[in-house]
């Protein structure tokens, strides 16, 4: 191909590079050979030594590293979306070609709902607005693809609502700043009091990581601490910087006085955050040793809270931390290798695994991705229901088991992890390519009751309302409980709902699936009122609002979807199902802009909830009732800076 150059054809034009002058200007003029001396030997010569001057060269601005940065971004973007027209035609649907027929390159079509529906492709989603973006089954926003009428509103809706919401902050994936060193991350710690008093306050929190950090070996750790911080391994220290960063997450939702005075508590969480990293940096964490793995997992519980919307680099540091875990052999039980550990040791080994596990399927679900546990083939032993005075690091034999009745603080854990493997399995196969077999999906439904009902009296919640009496850790240890069981209900259930109707033997399926989107509803109610000013999880609602914005919305579709099917085929639905599923869903929406001077989270679930109910009376032929509507303003800032939820505070210093 003939080369075209730029010149004549309007192309732009190449900037001529300023060369910095080195001569006298008297010099430079006269062409004159200069020795750059001042006055120069010609100037001197000539006798104009006071004319000899020389010009500064003038500096073009130095693009920062930060808008480098942004406009390599935007060429990558660029080329992610600029597709050939051969790749367009290779990869696109003909127009006019219905959902759920495909077409090969021979421009043959096939029917993707077989018989029995055994090989439906499974669903998933490519968003292409603002990148591209893949939510697989179990993300709410899969479900979009069952309703196609509404699927152009709801991304306007999203995309509306995720305005001005980016963030460029320092994280352990992308450290954009020189580590310092562990002189300076001592440096930085608050007063041996201050440190105290948040390290106390995080093992009196909600966090469901306390499990995995024995507490009388960690007491005797700090202590040893503060009498040769400089003999103590930096990793240590980003512990102390990872609990004081939830401590302050938890001080600013219950409004207490932050006992580091050095700053505010925002700026202070800030700084706890970016000290955390480095220690993690500065310890080389790609050789883990004792508390590498713990440190990560409680640091990536404050990436987690203080993230924005779905938390996609929680995800990629979940996977660092797999395979850190990996590296560990934490996959392995000790009991079944030639490495002897100490009994403590592999107790404690077996702890983190288990929360590890909980982990991944908490942040799969959240971005609809699949998990990376339920691909490792591991032999690890579930933890023991023990104390953690019930043994030490000189035990040589553990106790046994403590009876199942018997709370402890590792009931809820093992009640929740049990949970979690169902789970976890019926996301793998919500997550397969092909639709299994449907005896498989029944076997899946048999094993997760199965778990529920080994779930403890102390842990279950009640199904009306919430007990006046309950402490709000008791609280929010049942509420997460039912949660995750009903959401794993909806999840295994919710592909086979809209096709009920050719396919009469899924009618379990859709009984099950609307029973848990209607419990899960259900539990939006009463965790609202509990998390309203003055109720039992006031102070806890900054911990709630992230684990339940895409629960919520995903029960809200399920039941969304069934409404307009039902309405779709009136002759087979009864008008009770119908006015129950617009009960909830109206009910839903007003518990979501109810909250939205609480919850940042609610602006999404709002306008999403708004759509719904507009549809549905759309689709009856009626007006929706009249009520006052609040001003969902789009873009930052629903709420106002408040210290009731602190899941939207930006890495930049702002709250949004």
């Amino acid at each position: 191909m003939e080369h075209i150059s730029d010149q004549g054809t309007g192309g732009p034009l190449v900037p001529k590079r300023n060369r910095i002058q080195l001569s006298c200007t008297n010099c430079r003029h006269g062409k004159l050979k200069c020795d750059r001396k001042h006055p120069c030997s010609q100037c001197v010569r000539r006798g104009r030594e006071s004319q000899c001057t020389f010009t500064m060269p003038i500096r073009t601005p130095v693009v920062s590293l930060k808008n480098r940065l942004q406009h390599l971004e935007s060429l990558v973007k660029d080329a992610m979306t600029t597709q050939s027209p051969a790749a367009q035609g290779a990869f696109s649907n003909p127009p006019n070609t219905p959902i759920g027929i495909v077409t090969d390159s021979s421009g043959d079509t096939h029917n993707q709902d077989q018989a029995n529906g055994h090989n439906t492709l499974a669903s998933g989603q490519v968003l292409l607005k603002n990148g591209q973006t893949y939510v697989g089954a179990t993300h709410w926003a899969a479900i979009l693809e069952d309703i196609e009428e509404v699927k152009g509103f709801f991304e306007e809706s999203l995309e509306d609502a995720d305005k001005g919401q980016s963030s460029h902050y320092n994280s352990l994936l992308w450290n954009i700043r020189s580590p310092l060193g562990k002189a300076d991350m001592l440096a930085n710690l608050p007063p041996r009091l201050a440190v105290d008093r948040l390290v106390s306050r995080y093992f009196n929190s909600a966090s469901p990581a306390l499990f995995i950090v024995h507490r009388p070996t960690f007491n005797k750790h700090y202590r040893q601490f503060w009498l040769d911080p400089e003999g103590t391994p930096i990793i240590f220290v980003g512990l102390l910087y990872a609990f004081m960063t939830i401590a302050t997450l938890s001080g600013l939702a219950s409004g207490e006085t932050h006992p580091d005075t050095r700053g505010t508590p925002s700026h202070m969480l800030r700084a706890y955050h970016e000290n955390c990293v480095q220690c993690i940096v500065l310890s080389d964490y790609t050789k883990p040793t004792r508390y590498t793995l713990e440190t990560m997992m409680i640091y990536g519980e404050a990436e987690f809270l203080m993230s924005r919307d779905d938390q996609v680099h929680c995800y990629l540091l979940m996977a660092v931390g797999v395979r850190l875990a990996l590296r560990m052999g934490l996959h392995r039980d000790s009991s079944k290798i030639e490495t002897r550990l100490c009994p403590f040791e592999a107790e404690i080994r077996r702890r983190m695994w288990y929360h590890l596990n909980q982990n991944d399927l908490l942040f799969s679900f959240h971005i609809g991705l699949p998990g990376m546990m339920q691909t490792i083939e591991s032999d690890t032993l579930p933890p023991r229901n023990l104390l953690d005075e019930d043994f030490d690091e000189e035990c040589t034999e553990l106790p046994p088991s403590r009876p199942g009745s018997e709370m402890t603080p590792m009931s809820y854990a093992l009640c929740k992890g049990r949970l979690s493997n169902e789970a976890g399995k019926i996301m793998a196969l919500a997550n397969k390519l092909q639709l299994p077999p449907y005896d498989e999906v029944l076997r899946l439904d048999r094993s997760l009751r199965k778990a529920y009902d080994k779930v403890p009296p102390q842990l279950r919640l009640d199904e009306s309302e919430i007990t006046v009496t309950d402490s709000p850790s008791t609280i929010l240890k049942r509420f997460t409980v039912s949660v995750l069981h009903e959401k794993s209900r909806c999840m295994l259930h919710r592909r086979y709902l809209a096709k009920v109707s050719e396919h009469p033997e899924y009618q379990y399926s859709k009984q099950a699936g609307l029973d848990a989107s209607m419990k899960l509803l259900q539990r939006q109610g009463l965790i609202h009122q509990a998390a309203s000013p003055g109720g039992p999880l006031a102070l806890d609602r900054w911990f709630l609002s992230s684990l339940s914005t895409y629960t919520f919305l995903l029960a809200a579709m399920i039941m969304y979807l069934n409404v307009m099917n039902s309405i779709r085929d009136q002759l087979r639905t009864s008008s009770f199902e119908i006015l129950e599923g617009i009960d909830a869903l109206e009910t839903s929406r007003n518990n979501w802009e109810a909250a939205l001077s609480l919850s940042p989270e609610a602006k999404r679930a709002a306008l999403v909830l708004n759509g719904m109910v507009d549809k549905v009376y759309q689709a009856l032929g009626k007006q929706p009732p009249p009520r006052h509507k609040p001003d969902i303003k789009l873009g930052r800032g629903i709420a106002s800076p408040t210290t009731s939820n602190m899941s939207q505070l930006s890495r930049t210093g702002e709250f949004s």
